[in-house]
């Protein structure tokens, strides 16, 4: 794209959201891990990638997918998500999916560092959240969304 036009869609973004990390660099000179690290709060900036000229993302992230069964309250939801912030759980940088509440009906969860966004869903359907990180603690995680309580 030209330089006019990238300007225009940065410009663009930053109006949308100032808050938002940009990387103002060809795709294949992105730095796959700068932009974790950045969205896991640790700084980085965009570096062409050294060596082979790419990044294998299972050396960067893997994902855990957990059927948290038990119906809870949208703002219980929101609370337990929000423990994903928490560096004993590992470095999460997303989790997503479909969680019932204690009505019956369900809600679409999605989450991001230090942010937690809970949407309506119509249909039931099959409790699952799916978890993406680095050295995520399985154990702890699958204790928070798996446990059967009485």
């Amino acid at each position: 794209m030209s330089p006019q036009t990238a300007g225009a869609v940065y410009t663009s973004l930053v109006e949308e959201n100032p808050d938002a990390h940009i990387w103002a660099c060809p795709w294949d000179a992105l730095d796959v891990s700068s932009v974790l690290e950045q969205a896991l709060g640790e700084g980085a900036s965009c570096v062409p990638v050294s060596g082979h000229g790419h990044v294998h993302t299972a050396e960067l992230f893997t994902s855990e997918v957990f059927h948290p069964y038990r119906p809870r309250t949208a703002a219980h939801w929101k609370e337990e998500l929000m423990k994903l912030s928490d560096p004993a759980r590992g470095e999460i940088l997303r989790a997503k999916g479909f969680l019932p509440l204690e009505d019956g009906a369900w809600i679409q969860a999605d989450y991001t560092p230090g942010h937690v966004y809970l949407h309506p869903w119509g249909a039931p359907c099959e409790s699952i959240l799916t978890v993406i990180g680095r050295n995520m603690n399985r154990s702890a995680l699958s204790e928070q969304f798996e446990k059967i309580e009485s």
